[in-house]
């Protein structure tokens, strides 16, 4: 599942890390902490950054807490997944996809960058020189991997690859995201033997809501479409979950035939 991802083991020149980022997150929420021995324990470590604060993805730090493992992605991609702990969407005193990660600002600055991004390769307005002074990120990946698979220099990057039991806790078919390693053979997920149990079933079963609704379509089993709502966690009533089926299938219904009579 692109997103569901965790950090669940992090260390520094092979040393468990995770003390350190428990003391930062005790001193960001004014919370005692025993620092004694990460002195000693990571001696070449410079001052904390000021500019990150633990309060910026407060549900990230409360799934840490629960699991001991961070969501990768921090709150703004890991809450879609957790619909059932937002009711009406409340977040931290804001409402999901109102005034906080607006699905309104999120589409409309996808539909600006699209046109800008078309009216350059058109030639109707001159290419955006910005781009070359980025930081290094996810958007020059691309040239990096194909680079590492020509040359088979075998660097590790995070892909959407299908499991094959790289993570033996998962189902075999299920495509997940994995550090993967660009090979001149192609992109090899790395073997994730230790993945936690708990978090693969936090995946687990967002794999079942998503096989329950292409189950669903494939076969027009409107009952069956109801299910995958309930499993997904966004609804818990029945009857609720039936008229927002009804309400999504109406609106795509030229796509989805097999659900309606053919008279």
């Amino acid at each position: 599942l692109n997103h569901l991802t965790f950090i669940y083991d992090l260390r520094w020149k092979g040393r468990d890390a995770w003390p350190l980022v428990r003391a930062r997150l005790a001193h960001d929420r004014g919370e005692p902490f025993d620092t004694s021995q990460l002195g000693q324990t990571f001696p070449e470590m410079g001052a904390p950054s000021v500019s990150f604060n633990s309060s910026d993805n407060p549900f990230s730090w409360s799934i840490f807490e629960a699991y001991g493992a961070y969501p990768a992605v921090n709150d703004r991609h890991v809450t879609e997944f957790f619909p059932e702990r937002f009711p009406q969407g409340q977040y931290h005193g804001k409402t999901l996809g109102v005034d906080v990660y607006s699905l309104e600002a999120t589409t409309s600055g996808g539909d600006e960058r699209y046109a800008a991004m078309r009216a350059q390769a058109l030639g109707e307005q001159p290419l955006d020189e910005g781009v070359f002074r980025r930081t290094v990120g996810e958007h020059e990946q691309l040239l990096s991997i194909i680079a590492s698979i020509r040359t088979d220099a075998q660097r590790v990057y995070a892909a959407n690859v299908p499991n094959l039991r790289a993570v033996p806790n998962l189902p075999e078919d299920a495509p997940v995201e994995v550090p993967c390693v660009a090979t001149s053979g192609g992109m090899r997920p790395m073997q994730l033997t230790d993945f936690p149990d708990a978090l693969a079933a936090i995946i687990t079963r967002k794999l079942t809501a998503t096989r329950l609704t292409v189950q669903a379509a494939l076969t027009g089993d409107r009952n069956l479409f109801t299910e995958a709502l309930l499993a997904d966690g966004c609804i818990a009533d029945r009857d609720a979950a039936a008229r927002l089926r009804d309400e999504l299938l109406e609106v795509q219904k030229q796509y989805l035939p097999s659900f309606f009579d053919a008279t």
